[in-house]
Formats: C-alpha cells, sequence, structure tokens
C-alpha cells in the first residue's frame, strides 16, 4: 500500500518536506542536501497523511499537497514539485522524464538565476568577487595591497584571510583589517579560545601550553607531559594553575 507522508518541526509543527513512498520509506533520514541540514539543526519527526491503493493517485496528492504547502511558505526541503519519483530500486523511463520535467532546478528561471550569480559567467558578479579579494589588508604592522596577497605570505586561503578582518585578528594573535575599514575589536581573550588551560612556568604565566612550547621551541607534548608530572626535566615547577 502507498502513503504520502511528511516531515515535520516538532516544536512549531512546519512542514518542511513531503514524500511518496511504501513500507519504512517515511523513517528515512536521508534526502537532499538541504533537507539533511534542517534535520541535524531542528528536532523534526515524520508522519504518514494519507495512504493510497493506486501508485498514480499517491503521486497526484503528493504534486497537489506540496504545492498547496509552498504557496503557504512550507515544504521548503522539496527541490521539485512532487508527483514524480520511483518507489522501487529502479525507475522507468516514463518516472525519469516526469521527474526531469519538474525538477525546479532544471527549469529555464533556476538556469537563469544560477548563470546570473556565477562570476564565471557574469562579468558583474566577477569584478564584485574580484573586488572583495582585491581590497588593502593590515595584519599586524605590515600592509598588503590584497587578500590575495595576505594569504600567499600567510600560507592561508583567502577566505582565512576573509575571516580574520572580520574577526579583528588573526590565528597567530595579530590585529588584523581591512586598510579602508575601522579596527574591529574582538572579544575574546584569544582567536580560538576552545581547549585553553592557563598554566604556570618558572613563575611565569602562559595561557596555553602552545604558547609555552612556541617560547621555548618545543614539541607542545613536552609541556603535556611536564605539566602531568608537575615539573620539567630539570626540576622546573610547570603545572595548571586550574
Amino acid at each position: 500500500m502507498y502513503y504520502v507522508y511528511e516531515w515535520y518541526i516538532i516544536e512549531t509543527n512546519e512542514i518542511i518536506y513531503v514524500g511518496k513512498g511504501l513500507n519504512e520509506r517515511y523513517k528515512v533520514r536521508k534526502r537532499n542536501k538541504l533537507f539533511n541540514e534542517f534535520i541535524k539543526r531542528y528536532k523534526c519527526d515524520s508522519r504518514i497523511v494519507k495512504y493510497f491503493d493506486n501508485e498514480k493517485e499517491a503521486f497526484a496528492f503528493e504534486f497537489d499537497y506540496i504545492n498547496l504547502l509552498k504557496d503557504k511558505g512550507q515544504c521548503v526541503c522539496n527541490i521539485h514539485k512532487g508527483g514524480a519519483g520511483g518507489s522501487g530500486e529502479y525507475w522507468t523511463e516514463e518516472l525519469r522524464e516526469e521527474y526531469s520535467k519538474n525538477n525546479v532546478m532544471k527549469s529555464q528561471e533556476q538556469r537563469e538565476r544560477m548563470s546570473k550569480n556565477n562570476p564565471m559567467k557574469n562579468k558583474e558578479v566577477a569584478q564584485k568577487v574580484a573586488q572583495k579579494k582585491s581590497k588593502e589588508v593590515v595584519i599586524g604592522n605590515k600592509e598588503f595591497t590584497s587578500v590575495k596577497e595576505a594569504a600567499e605570505y600567510f600560507n592561508a586561503y583567502t577566505e582565512t584571510v576573509i575571516l580574520w578582518c572580520k574577526k579583528g585578528i588573526t590565528r597567530f594573535g595579530e590585529k588584523a583589517r581591512y586598510k579602508n575599514c575601522e579596527q574591529v575589536e574582538y572579544k575574546g581573550k584569544r582567536y580560538n579560545k576552545g581547549g585553553c588551560r592557563e598554566l604556570t612556568y618558572k613563575d611565569k604565566i602562559y595561557e596555553t601550553p602552545k604558547d609555552l612550547a612556541e617560547e621555548l621551541g618545543i614539541d607542545v607534548r613536552k609541556i603535556y607531559r611536564w605539566t602531568k608530572k608537575g615539573h620539567d626535566y630539570d626540576g622546573n615547577i610547570c603545572h595548571y594553575n586550574s
């Protein structure tokens, strides 16, 4: 027996996906990329809406139901209009043709939108991307003519340098900004505070074992061994302040 099912957000009861299936299909927690992101972000569940003896009737109801919900701003995870899919392992040529015809990703409107936003095809978009990456950057006391130049200097991705300018600080603790923009004040104690454990070595306080290792020019694993023992190989006290 065929059926039409729906996935919904438990807290709001908003329907995010509708499909047609049989057996245990409605329990499968893997669909398209957007659906997969939704069920990771929100607590969702599925339920059967209606049963059908005839698969074509199920397809017809699925199509109408999806479009009804889309008119209400729901069913956001359905990438096509519905009414075209397979119930078994193999798709017939008729089902493939129907799916292709109803797939919004292949619509003229979608193709035009993708082409418009593609920097490889749209010069205006390409110029905007280039301008964003050609902004002058200041990191620490060094100035760079572009994000790309700064990325090459630090052996980092351009996206990483953009993130530094957005946060106002690099992972090395140096200030970072676009030259024509105000310096962003970073609120955190470090660029990445995860796993930080303050420690003392030779009466000097360090924010993390990594800081001490970098100062001494040794492997951080040695610092871990010292803190475990409470001292270094020469008997100098080394311990976490906590």
